[in-house]
This record gives structure tokens, sequence and C-alpha cells, in this order.
């Protein structure tokens, strides 16, 4: 793939698993926990439970990354276990629906929120009425994030792995640091707290979903993996201990949030940082906080840049996806699928259907992540001679325990769709979508078969 010039060294690798799960989830996502469970055993447990399927996951993939070490992740390994038209469905849901809609959900917040805080304006405004469409200052910054950032990711590969370190270390370095002070040198907070004793099941389950996005990234070091030094070392280590890492990072932040607000403070916190920072009264809280979710989600922005085009590179390569994407490489960068991917995404932000597009895709990602995961168990059988420098931790217990835990979650959804629940039908159209790709692939092959 793309001359497989290795130059992403070890901290860039970790740099992109740590940077694309730290982001706004950290703070948004807690306060939801905790007012869900309501009982300070159940809420760790919950995010401890969350760190350990992250982890097998990431030990899986750990494993195929290892030993199939391309660019394109989920779409090179599913392409080696079941063919074409599977790994073709995939592809198209990561790279237009996953890939496309994450890129645009990151941009146009961290606008709305962050950029607005720090500069005093509310950015949300009407900036540009051509009429037919109105576009708000937003919208006109997060399309300028996204060019900028994809001209970045068009220069070597060195260039944007060390933008990705200097993204990540920022906010890790000083969450870090603050969660160790707060537990340290402040006062535990003095509230009564009601105690929920029974967690009904299905606010454990609402509990773990939000748990589960808070998690999500720890994938990202795969899709670069073509460009990664010495892969069969790198991208295991990148993947299990960038997870295990986060894991430890996120209980020591939710034991900084609980020590200052308390569990009952906590529920009803909205955005724990903020709230964290007004309890203490610093005066230029609320302004770190910005800045350190804003640094986060630029990590994560341009983790995700880079791994989206390289799913759009490897279909194109393959002769699945339109040619011209596997055009344009130099230096090892595959510039067409850039600038493609980067296309779509600014049509998302103008049109504002990036939200629709992330629900629709939410189970169906579930789907290809399980996919890939099955396709470590069939390859273990179908290509047993293959040099594997790493090998999944207590085989196959690791995909056993993923695989449960995410089709668990999709029956759950399922029986919400079908049950009624307001807004259940999404993501279930998302999956009618994935089946539709494989059959309309499978369908185009046959069809060459019979007219060849």
């Amino acid at each position: 793939m793309f001359g497989e010039k290795r130059s992403v060294g070890m901290f860039g690798a970790l740099s992109f698993v740590v940077g694309s799960m730290l982001g706004i989830g950290i703070f948004i996502i807690p306060p939801e926990i905790a007012g869900l469970t309501q009982n300070l055993s159940v809420f760790f447990g919950v995010w401890l439970f969350g760190g350990i399927v992250a982890l097998a996951g990431a030990d899986c993939f750990a494993e195929l990354g290892s030993a199939y070490p391309k660019a394109g992740g989920d779409f090179a390994f599913q392409r080696q276990a079941f063919g074409s038209s599977v790994a073709f469905a995939t592809g198209c849901v990561l790279f237009v629906g996953v890939f496309g809609g994450s890129i645009a959900a990151v941009a146009v917040p961290l606008w709305n929120f962050q950029i607005s805080a720090l500069v005093g304006t509310d950015l949300t405004k009407t900036a540009v009425d051509l009429g037919f469409i109105s576009i708000s200052g937003s919208q006109v910054g997060a399309i300028f994030l996204v060019l900028f950032i994809t001209l970045l990711n068009t220069t070597r590969a060195r260039n944007w792995s060390a933008v990705q370190v200097f993204l990540t270390t920022i906010p890790v370095v000083v969450l870090s640091g603050l969660a160790l002070y707060i537990l340290t040198t402040t006062e535990p907070a003095i509230v009564v707290e009601q105690v929920k004793p029974n967690v009904p099941w299905s606010d454990l389950t609402a509990a773990y979903l939000g748990v589960y996005f808070a998690y999500s990234g720890w994938n990202a070091v795969i899709y670069i993996a073509g460009e990664v030094k010495n892969p069969g070392r790198t991208v295991p280590r990148a993947l299990v201990g960038g997870t295990l890492f986060v894991t430890v990072l996120y209980g020591l932040i939710c034991c900084s949030f609980i020590h200052v607000l308390g569990l009952s403070g906590l529920s009803s916190a909205g955005e724990a940082g903020t709230r964290v920072a007004q309890e203490l009264a610093h005066p230029y809280g609320a302004s770190i906080v910005a800045l350190l979710v804003a640094c986060a989600l630029l990590a994560s922005l341009n983790a995700t840049i880079s791994g989206g085009a390289r799913i759009a590179y490897a279909m194109a390569k393959d002769g699945v996806f339109w040619s011209k994407l596997a055009d344009g490489e130099r230096d090892g960068v595959p510039k067409n699928a850039l600038w493609a991917q980067a296309i779509w995404a600014m049509g998302l932000i103008l049109t504002g259907s990036f939200e629709q597009l992330i629900q629709l895709t939410g189970l169906a990602m579930l789907i290809t992540g399980s996919l890939t995961v099955i396709a470590l168990i069939k390859l273990r059988s179908d290509d047993p001679d293959r040099y594997r420098p790493y090998r999944s931790f207590c085989y196959p217990l690791m995909p056993i325990l993923y695989l449960t835990i995410n089709l668990g979650v999709i029956g759950f959804k399922l029986f919400e769709a079908f049950e009624g629940k307001q807004g259940s039908w999404y993501p279930v159209v998302g999956l009618i979508i994935l089946a539709l790709a494989y059959f309309l692939h499978f369908g185009w092959r046959r069809l060459r078969h019979v007219h060849a």
C-alpha cells in the first residue's frame, strides 16, 4: 500500500490510539453514568467493564494488525478473511458514515462550544446567507479546519504524526496532573448520597453504551498500520498499551470528579470539567477546560482524517471503489483519497446531516467491529502458517468476550426497535444499508463473472 513507507514510530502510533479515545466524552459521559447508576460501586464498575471490553477488542485487533500490517484496517482484514463483498460493505459504512460523519461531528461542535468559549463570541449565528442555505460561523470554521488538517495530512507521515503526538500530549499531561492535584490537595465533597440499591437492566445497558462511546477510538492505529515502523511490535503495543493507559486515566479523572462533586453532584453537572473548575473557584477554570477539550478534539480529528482516507485508498487499490482514489500517491500519502474525504465531510458540515448519519451507522459500526474479530478466528484456521508477531491473550477468551458483549448490545438495540421506542429504528436502517452494500457488490461480481 502506497509504497508502505514506514515512518510512524511508537509515540506516533500510541498517540493515535490515545488521541482518538480522549475527547469530549470523558467530560459529558460521567454525569450521565452517575445519573443512571446512582451507586458508586456500579458507577466505577461500568467504567472498568467498558475498559475491559475495549482491551479485549484491542487485543484481537493487535494480532490482526501485527500479522497483516496494511492500510485500511477492518477492510484489509475482512478482505483477507471473507472476500471483497463483505469488505466492501464494511469499507463503505466506515468511510462514508463513521469516518465522514465523525469528522463533521468533531469539527462543528469544536467551533460551537470550545472555540466560541475561548473567543467569547457566539459562532453558531449565521455568517453567510445564500438564500437557499444559511452558513454559521461554526460551519465556516469547521470547513477551514478540515481543509487545513487534510492539507497537513498530504505532507509526509512524520509531519502529521508529530502533530498528533503534540496534540495528544497536552491534554494527557494536564488532565493527569490536575486529577492528581485534586485528589491529593483538596478536601473531598461532603454530600448525603441517595444510593440506588438495584440498578435496572435498562439503565445498566444505557450506562454501558455511554461508556462504550467514551472508549471508542481504541482501534485507530490499524488504519495507518502500513506506515508504522516495525508493526509486529509497535501496533500491538500501541493498541493494548494505549487502551490500558486511557482506561487508567479515565478512572483517575472520574475519581477526581467524585472527589469534588460527589456522585449526586456529578449526576447534575452536565459537563463535568467546567463544573469542577467552578467548584474549585479557579478564575480561568472554564477557559482551561475549553482549551484542553479543544486540543483533545483536534487530536481526534487529525487521527480520523488520517485513518478514513486510508480505508478509501485500500478499497480503490483493491478495485472495489472509485479507482481515482488510488491515484495521487506521493511520499506514501494517499492525497486523492484525503481530498475526496474532505469534500464529503464538508458537504455533511454544510447540510448538517452528519448527526443523522452517525445515528444510522452506529449499530452497523458494532457489526463491522464484530466481523473483524470473527475474521481473526477465521484467519487462525485458514492461514495457520502466517507469522504472527503478537497472539491474542488467552485465545479464544478475548474474541469471545468482545463478541458476546457486542452482540448483546446489538440484540438489545434491535429489541428496542421492535418495541417501538422513538428513534430506535435509525440504527436498524444502518444495518439494512450495510446488507444492501454487500448484496449490490456481490451481485455486481456475479454479473461480471457471467459476462466475462
